[in-house]
């Protein structure tokens, strides 16, 4: 299924965006494109080192968005929300300590956009909890915890 993206945009340029929509051509993508782009920008395959680190720099920005909203404040997050009436998605990568991941979810049809963005926070934490479970397991599943054996 393709959702429909966002982008900030204002003025002469969004109203030709609300116009193509209705004409039904909307500017659409799939979570897995998403997140093979995001993978693939991060495995250095799209960009030089450089601008890579300046992409990651810039979708770092604090926003507010719903991948980092439940999560850790001291985990570092590069993502991109997006809005429309009815829609909403973010897609990013979450840096957990030796276990970054790339997640993308969207959301279409809301009522209630705010029931989308509880959802994609919900997500969004359950990956981050088991991705971080991973990051501390050993190979057959045991999880060392931080401060585990100590004194």
């Amino acid at each position: 299924m393709r959702f429909p993206c966002s982008y900030v945009i204002y003025g002469e340029a969004f109203d030709t965006l609300v116009e193509a929509a209705k004409q039904g051509r909307e500017n659409i993508s799939t979570p897995r494109e998403m997140m093979t782009l995001l993978e693939d920008i991060y495995q250095g395959k799209v960009l030089n080192k450089e601008m890579t680190a300046d992409l990651f720099k810039v979708l770092s920005t604090n926003k507010s968005s719903w991948i980092p909203r439940d999560l850790p404040a001291e985990v570092k997050i590069a993502n991109k929300p997006g809005a429309l009436e009815g829609v909403r998605n973010d897609s990013g990568i979450v840096f957990v300590e030796g276990r970054p991941y790339v997640i993308c979810v969207m959301t279409t049809f809301l009522r209630n956009e705010r029931d989308g963005e509880d959802a994609i926070s919900k997500i969004s934490l359950a990956a981050f909890r088991m991705f971080d479970r991973l990051s501390r397991a050993s190979e057959y599943g045991r999880v060392i915890s931080p401060g585990n054996g100590s004194r």
